[in-house]
């Protein structure tokens, strides 16, 4: 139990500072890029070859896999897998909050996209800074690896959730580079903003266990293998 408040207060913490730096960098030179995002963008546009050839198609697949529709999804998989016990609830809030955060952010600082619709290969009208898809992604792919370790599953499930969720941490968000729908900065900013609902979803979830709240699923059924080993039995 203990380490799971130092963890998540660690996430809390680093994702916090990142942030914060980040936002302070970009408010400064909210008009143009830094030399870093330029750098960055200009080396993705020049290199990702032509519109519908395979950088495209393999970016344009797994970014869905930080889209808010694609959240909505993995929570009714995760109210199905745990039964609406406190997993769920806090995973749901946590979600919540990041995406009022990224909102709020949003239109806090009105940053315009890279390029034009002509160089981006989607269409998003919303701004750039910080980047959803990156935030989505930074909690999603904390939180359930997370949730999966506090688990009872076997290790080998543990170990290649673990190993699908650290890709889709790092490679969605180059997707959105890749497709110019953000800056560098967006994308970290986003992953950090992420992270730090990830982190305080994780410590909710520890107080949860602490003081016994909501541990017993409120939805009764059962998985067929479960129930047919119990009347084998």
């Amino acid at each position: 139990m203990k380490k799971r408040f130092i963890a998540s207060g660690v996430v809390l913490l680093v994702s916090l500072i990142i942030f914060i730096v980040v936002s302070i960098v970009v408010y400064k030179n909210v008009n143009e890029p830094i030399q870093l995002d330029a750098s960055i963008r200009d080396l993705f546009y020049n290199t990702r070859g032509e519109k519908y050839g395979f950088a495209y198609w393999i970016c344009r697949i797994f970014t869905e896999f930080g889209d808010k529709y694609f959240g909505i999804a993995f929570a009714i998989a995760v109210l199905v897998y745990t039964r609406f016990d406190y997993r769920f609830v806090v995973f749901v809030l946590g979600a919540l909050t990041e995406l009022a955060l990224n909102y709020i952010f949003k239109h806090s600082f009105n940053r315009e996209r890279p390029f034009t619709e002509v160089e981006r290969w989607m269409v998003d009208e919303t701004t750039s800074f910080p980047s959803g898809h990156s935030s989505i992604t930074g909690y999603l792919w904390i939180i359930v690896p997370y949730f999966i370790w506090i688990s009872d599953e076997k290790k080998i499930v543990k170990i290649i959730v673990t190993c699908v969720s650290a890709f889709l941490f790092i490679y969605v968000p180059i997707t959105r580079l890749v497709l110019e729908m953000h800056y560098f900065t967006d994308v970290i900013a986003g992953l950090a903003l992420g992270a730090f609902c990830a982190g305080g979803t994780m410590l909710v979830a520890t107080l949860c266990e602490k003081f016994n709240i909501l541990q017993k699923p409120l939805i009764k059924f059962k998985f067929k293998k479960k129930e047919e080993e119990q009347s084998n039995e």
